[in-house]
């Protein structure tokens, strides 16, 4: 946690390194039943205080109004496709939308995000280079609630991480919410994903990459965050653990495997402890003195990382809390994504095989 730290530190000096740069890009998103947040979205993109770019929306077979709601809207911007029939998934839509982009970069994002209308320029100010650039994605939290507020601090400390190891030139781990790439490198690297695993089209891309000892990019510049909406139920946010969790089991990347494993181990430790204390007075105490000591050496990656990715002005409350219960979460959800079937947008996978849902 303190080498986390340390790195987020160094970022944080990042955050102003700005560099005007001037060159076409292409916006890539694979939308799913989206009817609701399609308008937003292009609203979003069609204002961006940058000008030159096309947007590629590729439908993952929606059941909902999101085509009829594409059909309605015409701009010499956007350009959208249904993915063909014999193809689905994430991974198989971008796959498609990248062999329709024009330019030679892509910028991929998600349907759901909310952006400032700088987020473009902010994201080809680092296009100096070939690599892969990662941006900040946070949970957006209006109201703090329990739930959201773990939903937040469990996302930030994902992407404190992912920012830390980039910085550290260690990267594993990205979001593909928000992601830039050359569209050539891309196309290639797409070629090599096992498109059947229902998750990981952003880190399994990621690590093709650093096989080719590829440049990885952390662009911490403000206005390159975007937000995503907490699940609005425990059940749905269940299921997008799972479906992140249950990627794990692919991972080839040693720094992938290492960090994942050092999690788990810490947590489950914890959590077998504190049941085992439950009979030894002596034990629970011990465990009980673990666990403040690691709420006070966690502490900082939180201080540090909010400068890059907001938090909520009440964040530190919920904090301690957030902390004991997440022995709990990562236990149970590590263990459950190697059993319980994988659902998302009315799919359901089982190691790897998709299953109909009736």
């Amino acid at each position: 946690m303190v080498w986390i730290a340390v790195h987020l530190l160094i970022a944080t000096k990042k955050q102003h390194s700005f560099n005007s740069i001037i060159k076409p890009v292409s916006i890539l998103i694979a939308v799913r039943n989206e009817e609701k947040n399609i308008h937003f979205l292009l609203y979003q993109l069609l204002n961006q205080s940058y000008s030159l770019f096309e947007i590629v929306i590729v439908d993952d077979h929606s059941t909902d109004e999101t085509i009829n709601k594409l059909k309605k809207i015409t701009h010499t911007k956007l350009k959208w496709y249904q993915l063909p029939d014999g193809k689905e998934g994430k991974k198989e839509a971008i796959k498609y939308g990248l062999t329709k982009c024009t330019y030679a970069w892509v910028i991929m994002t998600d349907a759901d995000v909310k952006m400032q209308n700088d987020w473009l320029s902010s994201n080809i100010s680092k296009m100096s280079e070939e690599a892969i650039i990662v941006s900040p994605v946070y949970v957006e939290v209006k109201k703090a609630t329990y739930f959201n507020m773990f939903q937040q601090l469990d996302f930030a400390a994902m992407q404190y991480l992912t920012i830390a190891s980039i910085i550290a030139k260690k990267p594993f781990m990205c979001s593909g919410a928000n992601l830039a790439i050359p569209k050539t490198k891309a196309l290639e690297l797409y070629q090599a994903i096992d498109t059947s695993i229902p998750s990981g089209d952003d880190v399994f891309l990621l690590h093709k990459y650093i096989e080719q000892k590829g440049n990885v990019i952390a662009n911490v510049l403000p206005s390159s965050a975007v937000s995503v909406p907490a699940s609005y139920n425990l059940q749905n946010f269940i299921y997008q653990r799972l479906r992140w969790a249950s990627k794990a089991k692919y991972y080839k990347n040693a720094m992938a495997i290492f960090v994942a494993s050092i999690i788990f181990i810490i947590h489950f430790g914890l959590l077998i402890g504190m049941v085992w204390g439950a009979f030894n007075n002596t034990l629970l105490f011990i465990i009980f003195a673990l666990i403040i000591i690691k709420l006070f050496i966690d502490l900082p990656l939180f201080i540090t990382g909010k400068k890059i990715i907001p938090l909520h002005k009440k964040w530190l409350y919920y904090y301690p809390f957030v902390s004991l219960t997440y022995i709990l979460y990562i236990s149970t959800i590590a263990l459950w994504s190697f059993v319980v079937p994988v659902k998302w947008k009315n799919r359901t996978w089982k190691n790897g095989t998709k299953k109909e849902n009736k």
